[in-house]
């Protein structure tokens, strides 16, 4: 008995699954390093800009330290007080196989805060 249709026919079958996994990981991929930028971004930031929190310019400084690592500043909000500073982004990152599913473009947000007493446990190192 020949079998060589069926294994074809398998064959067919499971190309487009492979090639959707394949996809799908790229996706995340890209995804994951898209968050992991703007965290740790916005976590450097803040470190560097805790200090200087109560100038009238932080937020301009802010947003232009994220612009010079790419990073959009639409959606940027920075909240100063006298004993915290606290940055809040949102970046979107185009789908390279997302398009396939109608995702145009994915939507990474983080939040980052820094308090007096983070500081103080940071100086003690």
């Amino acid at each position: 008995m020949n079998r060589n249709g069926q294994t074809l026919i398998l064959f067919v079958i499971m190309i487009p699954i492979f090639i959707g996994l394949a996809a799908l990981v790229i996706d995340l991929g890209i995804l994951t390093h898209a968050k992991s930028k703007l965290a740790h971004t916005t976590e450097t930031i803040l470190k560097e800009c805790y200090q200087k929190r109560m100038t009238s310019n932080i937020e301009e400084e802010i947003a232009d330290r994220f612009v010079k690592n790419g990073i959009s500043i639409e959606h940027l909000q920075v909240e100063s007080t006298s004993s915290s500073l606290k940055i809040s982004n949102e970046d979107t990152v185009k789908s390279v196989f997302g398009r396939l599913l109608g995702l145009e473009e994915y939507h990474v947000k983080t939040t980052k805060t820094m308090q007096e007493k983070d500081e103080e446990n940071r100086s003690k190192e």
